[in-house]
Order: structure tokens, then C-alpha cells, then sequence
């Protein structure tokens, strides 16, 4: 996984979710998908009122978002969760 704002590197999501990354952010009414790291979250976001991560406001419309993509290299099980979580979301 890719930080998508500095773009540092974790090699699994165990390892991420333990470090405190985060999935995604709200920026104003729309949602930036991540993955960010803890070290971004901190300096950058914010939890709201509804306890979800936004950005911070003296950030907003200044950041430039990488690829948001979890995973370098999907194997077959995360396709799978994808293909789940995509079909549920409908």
C-alpha cells in the first residue's frame, strides 16, 4: 500500500491498520480515497462531528491526491473482497 498524498510505502494492510492509516477522507462534500498514512492523517485531518475523517480547512483545495489505491499488486483474495463490497455497496 501507497500513501496517497506523500506516497510512502507499507507492505501489508495488517502492518497499515496497525500503524493508523486511514481508508479515506472527507474533503468539503466529497470523499478522497486513500490510503493515508498515520503521519499525514495527523498533520492534515481531522474527525468531524460525525466522527469521520476530514480535512482540515486550511488544507482543503491545496493537496494533490495520488492513484488511491490500496494494494500495488491485487492477488485473487482482494479481488474477491472487491468484488463483494462493490456488489453490496449497489
Amino acid at each position: 500500500m501507497k500513501c496517497a498524498i506523500c506516497g510512502i510505502q507499507t507492505d501489508s494492510v495488517d502492518e497499515a491498520i496497525d500503524n493508523g492509516w486511514i481508508p479515506y477522507v472527507w474533503e468539503g462534500d466529497h470523499e478522497q480515497e486513500g490510503p493515508f498514512c498515520a503521519s499525514c492523517s495527523e498533520a492534515l485531518m481531522q474527525l468531524d462531528e460525525n466522527g469521520e475523517f476530514e480535512l482540515k480547512q486550511e488544507y482543503r483545495g491545496e493537496i494533490t491526491y495520488n492513484e488511491g489505491a490500496f494494494f500495488g499488486e491485487e492477488t485473487q483474495e482482494h479481488k474477491s473482497i472487491g468484488i463483494i463490497l462493490g456488489y453490496c455497496n449497489n
